[in-house]
């Protein structure tokens, strides 16, 4: 009888380990370096790439904007990192989940000397300098706002194999409060 009940105690035991073993999964499926599967066309004919680094509770992105589809002509890299959260099943995108990804700090970098595109970016009075980077939480430039503007934004994530996707960005960028959460998903990253 002893052993029967320790059978039966390991067999369950056994079960929830495989069960929690597969919350851990689910939870950490996002975690890795998630990279721009191909140059992502913006609609303004210009292109970016995002790389992600994402841990079991803090992320960072490192987006570049370039003039061309070749990558060739880089404008500039925006840098931000915080932590995150995921939440619950998405109403809107199938199989997504709802996430909040929040800033602790934003920074710029300059990475083209052409005026006529630095004054269409907005970046003439940012005090940005060519190649180095600067601080631009307490702040913001010009279309990127700072961390007490918008300390957070609401997305989307979905893990398919080896594939993330996040919300698709409004036009406008700007998903800083829950009602401008996504509706649809955007452009695939790679896990690298």
């Amino acid at each position: 009888m002893k052993n029967a009940i320790w059978g039966i105690a390991a067999f369950f035991l056994g079960i929830l380990a495989i069960g929690m073993a597969g919350c851990a999964t689910q939870e950490n499926a996002i975690v890795g370096n998630w990279r721009s599967q191909a140059p992502e066309d913006l609609g303004t004919g210009a292109y970016g790439t995002r790389d992600f680094k994402i841990t079991g509770s803090t992320w960072s992105v490192v987006f570049t904007m370039y003039g061309d589809k070749d990558l060739a002509h880089p404008l500039f890299s925006f840098h931000a990192q915080g932590p995150y959260s995921i939440g619950s099943p998405s109403a809107e995108a199938q199989g997504a989940s709802e996430a909040v990804f929040s800033f602790d700090k934003k920074t710029l970098t300059l990475l083209t000397s052409n005026a006529d595109a630095i004054s269409s970016l907005g970046f003439g009075d940012c005090g940005l300098a060519l190649g180095e980077a600067k601080d631009i939480s307490s702040a913001g430039c010009s279309f990127l706002p700072s961390v007490s503007a918008c300390g957070q934004e609401y997305d989307l994530v979905k893990i398919e194999g080896n594939t993330l996707y996040l919300g698709a960005r409004p036009a406008d960028g700007n998903m800083c409060t829950e009602d401008r959460r996504p509706a649809a998903l955007g452009f695939p990253l790679l896990n690298r």
